[in-house]
């Protein structure tokens, strides 16, 4: 699997459930974009630090948010993108 691939996973494992997913560190988006990937009989062979750069290259361009609350965290899609999906979703419905 390249990187490309396995960053639109993540943004997939987000935008899957918009409007509960957040992970409460980027070890768990990890699990849970790996266990996405089976489900589409792909093989998450990337290094957990390639992993951890993809999500953290996904968090510099602001596709994905940390907001940190005393010593909690939590990784998630920003408004604005979420904004953005359901106006595309409620197009297509439309349609």
């Amino acid at each position: 699997m390249n990187a490309s691939t396995y960053g639109s996973l993540v943004m997939l494992m987000f935008v899957r459930n918009i409007d509960k997913t957040y992970c409460t560190s980027i070890q768990q988006v990890v699990k849970l974009t790996d266990s996405l990937a089976e489900k589409f009989k792909l093989e998450p062979d990337l290094s957990y630090m390639t992993k951890y750069l993809i999500i953290k290259n996904l968090v510099n361009s602001e596709l994905l948010i940390i907001q940190k609350k005393g010593k909690n965290k939590k990784v998630k899609l920003p408004q604005k993108v979420k904004n953005y999906v359901v106006e595309k979703i409620r197009e297509y419905d439309a349609s």
